[in-house]
């Protein structure tokens, strides 16, 4: 539509949500003037307000199936330039608004999208059955491609109760050029998402692909402290390569997975490994190679013998590691185009002196192993190197071993370097310090390849906080992060720990989640590069995770709250000695974690908590208020008590020995069915039995509970201890300045 108006303007434009399921494109060009242009999105607490960009294909966010009102304001519409003389600034705009049904999209394919300019907005729906990892790419096709549709960072959305959702759980992996890639924890449901035209001039062109993992099953187990978990108990997942990367892609992304997991309310200390094991990719990880040279160098003539055939690992014949009575500096050498990490040596004849020490070339000499380069020696048998048939191992990422050149020159009598006639070989030798020393013979040398990646993981752990049976809503609780990381088929087995869980969300039992984000892959090839060459990691890799809990390092314990009333507030208290009539009293020795869970006598009550430390340290300490954690609740549960936790200080170290006990007092407003004291206790610095000894008494002070939907009904306590006039008008003041966030509602004090 086109509106011009000459005189002051406050246009509104009421828009019929119809289907939250469909985006909603408009176009929105202001010719002359310069309006104020916001929207207004109704909610169940009221209205939440947004300023609305102008332009051609813009997509209207949308949360609920309310109406949403555009309002184009032009309040200045006179300025002054001259004293007494206005200037009128009227307004003129083109204001179309469209809805865009998503097309089907099956998983698990590729389309690509063509966008006309006039077209503007294009939206695909793509159904998911069961808890899945969903992983999209976006590639851009030509010199102007769609924009992917974002709200928030925000890609893809489902309905859930009336209102527009997003996952929570995703990661946006590293784009490479002309391509964007996402891993998405889902729930089941049907998910949408849009591509708006850019403005170029022509048709804009975009291919997306699919792929829906399964989650795979695991169990939590119980870890000892003093003993790892057996590798045979962790699960494995498999996470693969996308398959359709552009060819200009050097770094491998993975499609992503994840595990489907239990944690109850006792799941207090808990963490999770994960692994990467040589053994479980043998495909990448173990590549046998033939030597491409194998030499004998005689150090009296000066000469090099070529016994390359003669150790390949075929071989049945036998070649002398050194020359019958030589001097002193026989060697035998052995070399290939790529890099490697073990020899296995096939021995025939056992060497009996202890003179032969192993040896590579790092570009200007040759330099001996040593423990920095992690060589083992399976060959000596206790005696000497080459007395019995073994592997040989070292570590070429570890040490100088970045010195290890590959060398392409002719033969060098004084660097004993023989011919490798053009070729970059990685040389090592075997060298005989003793010309009486008995010849050793070899049937056959069979050698490993040098195998390195590089990665970027990233896990998350979230939990189900929907209660109806097969509807789930996953909410973030923790997530890892390891950046940078490489591995080799030297390491064998690569760990990474997390232990930095949000603990004081979890006291109810939940179905939970763990999505894993792979990405920036590289395997390096050291064919003529002694730094590597990174190029396309094209293969799947087999992650395994051990997902345990500690019940070893805390103890849960429960208080109920009694009639005893107490006699003065905490400030006054006098803890040296606290009552006995009422006192609870626990024995935490030995224990990292304390959780005392108190029941009141009376909720909504000023509640009074003394506690008294005895032979123990306390690191940190805190109040958990438990709220109904779910859905419906998250919001208020965010929004209170920073995450349902009340920090209350950290405790002074304290011995017996040293004379005073450790003791706290603190008074709050009990606004849950329960609550949890928590107590960090240091173990090691404990000299005797570590003894807790609680008070907690209610004052029975009547409260007024100030709230409404879009905040807890028990975020404000009010306690009536002066006049009622005076809470009254706390109360009023806490209303005006939060009145427009929350629609408050008074309740009839208790």
């Amino acid at each position: 539509m086109e509106y011009t108006t000459p005189e002051y303007t406050f246009d509104v434009y009421s828009i019929d949500i119809k289907d939250i399921g469909r985006f909603y494109n408009y176009y929105l060009d202001v010719e002359y003037g310069s309006p104020s242009i916001n929207g207004f999105w109704g909610a169940d607490s009221g209205f939440s307000t947004a300023p609305v960009p102008t332009g051609i294909n813009q997509v209207l966010p949308v949360t609920n199936d309310k109406k949403v009102y555009l309002v184009i304001e032009n309040p200045a519409y006179f300025t002054w330039n001259i004293v007494d003389i206005a200037i009128a600034q009227p307004v003129r705009y083109y204001l179309r608004v469209n809805d865009v049904k998503p097309i089907e999209h099956t998983p698990n394919t590729s389309e690509l999208v063509s966008l006309t300019k006039n077209q503007g907005t294009t939206a695909r729906k793509i159904k998911i059955s069961d808890p899945s990892i969903l992983a999209l790419s976006f590639i851009d096709k030509g010199a102007d491609s769609p924009d992917l549709y974002k709200d928030g960072g925000n890609i893809v959305f489902r309905k859930l109760n009336g209102h527009l959702e997003h996952p929570e759980i995703f990661k946006q992996l590293d784009g490479m050029g002309s391509m964007d890639y996402y891993n998405i924890l889902v729930e089941p449901g049907t998910y949408f998402f849009a591509f708006t035209h850019s403005g170029s001039a022509g048709t804009e062109y975009i291919e997306y692909s699919s792929k829906v993992t399964s989650l795979t099953s695991m169990n939590t187990l119980d870890k000892d402290p003093d003993e790892n978990i057996p590798l045979s108990q962790f699960t494995n997942i498999n996470l693969s390569r996308w398959q359709n990367m552009p060819e200009s892609a050097t770094e491998g992304t993975s499609y992503g997975g994840g595990y489907a997991f239990n944690v109850d309310e006792n799941f207090w200390y808990y963490g999770y490994n994960v692994s990467l094991e040589a053994a479980d990719n043998q495909g990448i990880f173990d590549v046998d190679l033939n030597p491409t040279l194998g030499s004998l160098w005689d150090d009296t003539g000066n000469i090099f013998t070529d016994y390359t055939e003669g150790i390949q690992p075929s071989n049945t014949s036998s070649v002398p590691f050194k020359t019958d009575g030589g001097t002193n500096g026989d060697a035998f050498i052995i070399g290939c185009e790529d890099k490697f990490s073990s020899i296995y040596v096939d021995v025939d004849i056992a060497a009996v002196d202890d003179m032969f020490v192993w040896s590579f070339w790092n570009g200007g000499n040759w330099e001996n192993f040593a423990g920095s380069h992690q060589f083992n020696d399976g060959t000596d048998n206790g005696t000497c190197s080459l007395s019995q048939d073994g592997k040989i191992v070292w570590d070429p990422g570890s040490g100088n071993m970045d010195d290890w050149e590959p060398y392409s020159g002719g033969e060098s009598t004084g660097d004993e370097l023989p011919n490798t006639n053009g070729r970059d070989l990685y040389l090592i030798r075997c060298r005989c310090s003793n010309s009486g020393a008995a010849t050793p013979e070899v049937k056959s040398i069979s050698l490993k390849k040098y195998i390195q990646i590089r990665f970027d993981l990233s896990t998350y752990v979230a939990y189900d906080l929907l209660e109806e049976e097969k509807e789930f809503y996953y909410y973030r609780a923790t997530w890892g992060n390891w950046p940078n990381t490489y591995f080799d088929n030297f390491d064998n087995v690569w760990s990474g720990t997390d232990l930095s869980h949000t603990i004081n969300r979890n006291h109810q039992a939940f179905d939970a989640a763990m999505l894993f984000a792979l990405s920036d892959m590289y395997i390096y090839d050291y064919n003529g590069s002694s730094a590597g060459i990174p190029l396309k990691f094209n293969d799947t890799l087999t992650f395994s995770t051990a997902m345990f809990e500690r019940p070893d390092l805390y103890q849960k314990d429960i208080y109920n709250v009694g009639d005893a009333i107490p006699a003065r507030y905490s400030e006054h208290q006098n803890l040296s000695d606290l009552p006995y009539d009422s006192v609870y009293t626990i024995n935490a020795t030995e224990k990292e974690y304390l959780y005392i869970e108190i029941n009141p006598k009376t909720i909504h009550d000023w509640t009074q908590l003394n506690l008294q430390v005895i032979n123990g340290t306390v690191v940190n300490s805190g109040l958990l208020f438990p709220s109904d954690f779910n859905y419906n609740t998250l919001d208020i549960y965010d929004a209170t008590y920073d995450f349902g936790e009340y920090l209350c200080g950290t405790f002074a170290e304290y011995y017996a020995t040293g004379g005073a006990n450790q003791n706290m007092s603190m008074e709050f407003g009990f606004i849950t069915e329960k609550a949890y004291l928590y107590l960090n206790l240091a173990p090691d610095a404990q000299e005797y039995n570590t003894i807790i000894r609680l008070d907690v008494r209610q004052f029975g002070c009547p409260i007024m509970i100030i709230g409404g939907p879009g905040l807890p009904l028990w975020a404000l306590i009010l306690i009536i201890v002066g006049s009622v006039a005076g809470a009254g008008a706390l109360g009023y003041l806490i209303y005006k300045l939060l009145k427009k966030k929350y629609p408050y509602k008074f309740k009839t004090p208790r």
